[in-house]
């Protein structure tokens, strides 16, 4: 960050650092859940059909790789968009130098 007063660089970096630690924070948190619910479904083995075990093993396997998914796509679009918005801005600024002027 050139020109920035070295309260901006240090605020920068405490949110960079943020961001990563809370990415990482979630993922943990959504296979500590996954680890939850197969040892809880375990523990049912004895009173429940393994139908109902299966089926809710699938539901908490589905519900977890949906939400691992979902943040994966958020996450690229995110970076597509930061990535591509100057290229954007260039196109939209050309345009406007293109169009006529109209004569009122």
């Amino acid at each position: 960050i050139k020109g920035s007063s070295n309260k901006e660089k240090h605020q920068f970096y405490l949110r960079r650092a943020f961001e990563y630690f809370h990415g990482a924070l979630g993922k943990v948190t959504l296979v500590l859940g996954l680890v939850n619910c197969f040892t809880g479904i375990a523990m049912m083995k004895g009173l429940v059909d393994d139908e109902a075990i299966v089926l809710w093993a699938a539901i908490s396997v589905a519900w977890i790789t949906c939400l691992l998914l979902a943040d994966g796509i958020v996450d690229k679009l995110d970076k597509d968009q930061t990535r591509f918005r100057p290229i954007r801005e260039m196109e939209l600024e050309m345009e406007v130098e293109m169009e006529p002027a109209s004569n009122a």
